[in-house]
């Protein structure tokens, strides 16, 4: 009987730490969310992006930052570098030429 009220008891307790852990990962995606939101409005004011290009901005770099998030595990340089050069040929489909050069100068500050 003890060991039956032992283990329920770590079972409970497995249970509890798991919904923090969920509840934490939540949260840090709704942080992440947020930040892209931020830097997407500021780069979109900075460059005077109309609706449609601050959408297609916002589906390229959330897409970036997922990427990125896929491949933290196993980051190089490489890596990096093909996800930034994807995320470039995005932008020069969706932003002007000046737009884009900006964006290009805002970046290498």
């Amino acid at each position: 009987m003890k060991k039956i009220l032992t283990i329920c008891a770590f079972t409970f307790a497995c249970l509890l730490g798991t919904q923090n852990s969920f509840a934490q990962a939540k949260q840090a995606n709704a942080t992440i969310q947020s930040n892209i939101k931020e830097d997407v409005k500021t780069i979109s004011n900075s460059l005077g992006l109309n609706t449609e290009q601050t959408d297609a901005f916002a589906e390229a770099y959330v897409q970036r930052s997922k990427l990125y998030e896929s491949e933290k595990s196993s980051m190089t340089n490489e890596v990096k570098s093909k996800i930034e050069q994807q995320f470039y040929a995005k932008l020069e489909g969706i932003l002007t030429k000046e737009q884009f050069e900006r964006y290009k100068s805002m970046n290498k500050k």
